[in-house]
């Protein structure tokens, strides 16, 4: 199908997104973008050649899952009316020998950290959900992603009046939590890529990873 084709009454968009790249020394390039500034790519130190502090290749897809579920998530979070209070994602690529004989990546993992306020808990999951189901980079792959989650709420006023006051001008110390655990909808111990949403296009072969949610509630 080609860009501009009309399907029904909607007009498909096709975005191109060019990145050049010149070879520089050994394994070093040089990885541009128009009106962007270049950065150097490298081998990474784990392969012979590799080059120590700079971006690899194995960096820039694992981060390129990483941050574009982030702001998935954050847009998400958004259409929920979702209140994000923090949101730390981080991510770990794993390399093997992968099934069908090649050596490549086998499993993105992406571990959300994210506040919110008191009763707010419930539509996060919902949200993460979402972001799991429409990150562009992530749904493009093979490559299972299991997305772990930990969730925080902020105490309410309420709550923090039963705190004893440690000092006047000590806002962020009147902050109490407790934590329960729950479950999220999918991220249970049976792994994502097998569940009927994405077994299309996840590897079964590939080794289970143990994606858990838990959800931490503020004190009452």
């Amino acid at each position: 199908m080609r860009a501009g084709e009309i399907v029904g009454m909607t007009r498909l968009k096709t975005h191109r997104f060019p990145v050049d790249v010149r070879w520089l020394d050994g394994k070093l390039t040089l990885a541009s973008v128009p009106g962007k500034e270049p950065l150097e790519v490298a081998t990474p130190p784990e392969f012979q050649g590799g080059i120590e502090g700079v971006w690899s290749p194995e960096d820039l897809f694992v981060g390129a899952v990483a941050t574009c579920f982030t702001v998935t998530l954050v847009s998400a979070a958004r259409r929920r009316n979702v209140p994000v209070r923090t949101l730390v994602v981080r991510s770990f690529g794993d390399v093997t020998r992968r099934p069908d004989g090649r050596f490549g990546f086998v499993a993105v993992e992406l571990m959300v950290e994210l506040e919110t306020d008191a009763g707010h808990e419930g539509e996060v999951q919902g949200a993460l959900l979402d972001a799991e189901e429409s990150c562009l980079v992530a749904v493009s792959l093979d490559t299972p992603v299991p997305v772990p989650a930990h969730v925080t709420a902020a105490a309410a006023a309420a709550a923090a009046a039963e705190v004893p006051q440690r000092s006047a001008g000590s806002r962020s110390s009147s902050r109490s939590r407790t934590t329960t655990s729950a479950p999220s909808r999918r991220m249970v111990s049976e792994p994502p890529w097998r569940s009927t949403a994405t077994t299309s296009r996840k590897p079964a072969e590939c080794p289970a990873a143990t994606p858990v949610a838990s959800v931490s509630k503020a004190a009452a």
